[in-house]
């Protein structure tokens, strides 16, 4: 959370407004030719009209403070919806005035408006809007606008809100589809692996994730009585199982270094799958794992698989970038170290399948993951793995 500060304002007339300046224009002209005192009477009382819409716009949009409530992530394409509250903290009600809003950096297409209801001094009003950003990235919403129009509509004026108050960045992450076909061993958790033996499964036990919402079925002994009593809700303690058989996913976003334009609709097939995984992954089972994604820059991490886990994976492959020095193994060795996976590896690459499993078998070879499958995305056969399309 965090508060901004601008000072600026912007004056443009209106098609109305331009037509009436015109006819003011002839009327001044007329009263010079003519020497009629009754258009000069006119011509004035018409600019004093006009100073004075002036001066309430100028007024009206003194001393209006801004709070944002956006949601932190959202899917690309996917819809939501953003809530403006404005407060006036001195001068004339706010009336018939929208906020206008932009990112950074900038999208064409994102330019919403939400409607302000009249807000007096001391009070407060909300405004809302719908969007959707096509893209995934991490964009920060850029200085909005108080735009009105009233009292006549001749001018519109635009001025920079006292203080903008809340969140001021949004990410957007890969768009999900649906994988056709499931991917052994990493579809299933160790606890539910037949492999297993039964001093694995038995030194398996359930840790706190988090604070959720009551749902209907949900056992009452999980009741988080402290919380439900701040709240005025309902709050009950959710659990993950640990101790399963660790598994690790890799990323890999590689592109040839000339061939940019095509690489790139083959790396957002990669995330969307990628982030795809890992939303069934989380959804299904609670074992540790390791996330490895290699890019521009390489992240790293490992945890249960939750919805903890998942968001903060999806953070980064929102911005992930590919490159044609990213190499996995390098990588693996440099963070991974000696590291065992014995619950099976899952590769996911824009690198050609051949050289792709060439390094995973190397990585097999030292022990260090079990269980090997590599998935090549810049194939004509992935169509047959994974589809955009949502289930």
């Amino acid at each position: 959370m965090s508060t901004r500060r601008f000072f600026r304002w912007t004056t443009r007339p209106t098609k109305q407004g331009m037509v009436f300046l015109f006819i003011l224009a002839c009327v001044f002209g007329a009263s010079f030719i003519q020497r009629v005192n009754l258009l000069v009477l006119i011509f004035s009382l018409s600019s004093a009209l006009l100073g004075v819409g002036l001066w309430v716009q100028d007024r009206m949009l003194r001393g209006v403070k801004l709070r944002r409530t956006a949601p932190r992530q959202v899917e690309a394409g996917d819809g939501f919806n953003v809530t403006l509250e404005a407060s006036k903290e001195f001068g004339p009600a706010i009336w018939a005035t929208c906020v206008v809003e932009s990112l950074e950096p900038r999208v064409p297409t994102f330019a919403p408006e939400a409607p302000l209801p009249v807000v007096r001094e001391g009070d407060s009003g909300k405004g809302n809007y719908r969007a959707r950003l096509p893209k995934r990235g991490r964009y920060r919403f850029a200085s909005p606008w108080l735009v009105t129009q009233f009292p006549f509509g001749f001018f519109e004026r635009r001025r920079a809100p006292v203080a903008v108050e809340g969140d001021l960045e949004i990410t957007v992450t890969p768009r999900m589809g649906t994988i056709l076909r499931p991917f052994w061993p990493m579809a299933t958790s160790g606890a539910e692996s037949p492999r297993l033996s039964a001093a694995v499964q038995s030194r398996q036990f359930e840790e706190l994730a988090g604070l959720r919402p009551y749902r209907t079925g949900d056992n009452p002994r999980h009741i988080h009585w402290r919380t439900t009593a701040r709240r005025g809700e309902t709050i009950i303690k959710e659990f993950h199982r640990a101790g399963g058989v660790e598994g690790l996913l890799v990323v890999e976003a590689w592109r040839p270094a000339r061939t940019r334009d095509v690489a790139d609709q083959t790396v957002e097939r990669l995330l969307s799958f990628a982030a795809t995984f890992l939303r069934d992954r989380c959804r299904q089972t609670s074992a540790q794992m390791t996330v490895l994604l290699v890019g521009e820059t390489t992240r790293l991490h490992t945890g249960i698989a939750s919805q903890g886990l998942l968001a903060v994976c999806l953070e980064d492959l929102a911005v992930m970038q590919a490159s044609p020095d990213a190499d996995w193994s390098r990588s693996a060795r440099e963070t991974l170290g000696q590291a065992m996976f014995q619950g099976g590896t899952l590769l996911a690459s824009t690198r050609p399948q051949p050289e792709a499993t060439a390094a995973l078998s190397a990585y097999v070879t030292r022990g260090m993951a079990g269980s090997p499958l590599v998935v090549d995305v810049s194939e004509e056969s992935f169509g047959e793995t994974f589809t955009m399309e949502a289930p």
